[in-house]
C-alpha cells in the first residue's frame, strides 16, 4: 500500500514538473508577433491567477488595440490589430500589486539592478531617461536602457536606486517621449 502511494505521488509530482517546464519553455519573448487567438499566447494568458482588466481602444492611424492587465501578476499585454505588440512585466510596483514571478528574456531575473543586466546581456543600444515627457508635461520618464535583437526588443526602466522596475518586451518602441 505504501508502495503505490509513494509511486502515485511520484507520478503527480513529476508531471507537475513538466507542465511547470513546458510553460517556462514558452520562451516569453516568442510570442511578439503572435495573433491574439494563437494557442500559445492563449496557455501563458491562463497561467496568470490574478484578476484580469480588459480594454480595448480605436486610434484612427493605428487601429485597434487591446490591453490586457493582470493585476495579481505583475504583468501586462498589448495586441495591436490583433497581434501581440508589447508585454510589460513589472518588478516594483507603485500600485501595490504583486511583482511578475514568471522567466525572463536573455537570463534576467525580476531583482536584476542596471549593473547586473549590462553584465548580462552587454551595453545597452540606447539610454535615456530622467527627464521630462514630451508627451505628457510635468510627468517625468525614467531612466531606461534599451537592447534591440532580430525579432523584439527590450526596454528596461529603473528606479533611482538603478533597480528594474518594468521591463518590456516589444516589437517596435517609439522612443519619442
Amino acid at each position: 500500500m505504501r508502495k503505490s502511494i509513494f509511486v502515485i505521488t511520484f507520478i503527480v509530482a513529476v508531471g507537475g514538473i513538466f507542465k511547470f517546464l513546458y510553460y517556462d519553455n514558452v520562451r516569453i519573448e516568442s510570442l511578439i508577433g503572435l495573433p491574439e487567438t494563437d494557442e500559445k499566447i492563449k496557455t501563458v494568458m491562463s497561467k496568470q491567477g490574478g484578476r484580469v482588466e480588459v480594454s480595448d481602444y480605436e486610434v484612427e492611424i493605428l487601429g485597434r488595440f487591446r490591453y490586457y492587465k493582470y493585476n495579481g501578476d505583475g504583468i501586462e499585454f498589448l495586441f495591436v490589430k490583433g497581434y501581440l505588440n508589447t508585454i510589460f512585466i513589472y518588478s516594483i510596483r507603485e500600485d501595490n500589486n504583486p511583482s511578475y514571478k514568471g522567466s525572463l528574456p536573455k537570463g534576467l531575473m525580476i531583482n536584476d539592478n542596471k549593473e547586473v543586466i549590462i553584465r548580462k546581456l552587454g551595453y545597452p543600444d540606447e539610454s535615456g531617461g530622467n527627464v521630462e515627457s514630451k508627451s505628457f508635461p510635468g510627468t517625468m520618464v525614467p531612466a531606461f536602457d534599451v537592447w534591440k535583437y532580430d525579432h523584439f526588443s527590450l526596454h528596461i526602466s529603473y528606479n533611482d536606486n538603478g533597480d528594474l522596475t518594468k521591463l518590456s518586451i516589444a516589437d517596435i518602441i517609439d522612443m519619442d517621449y
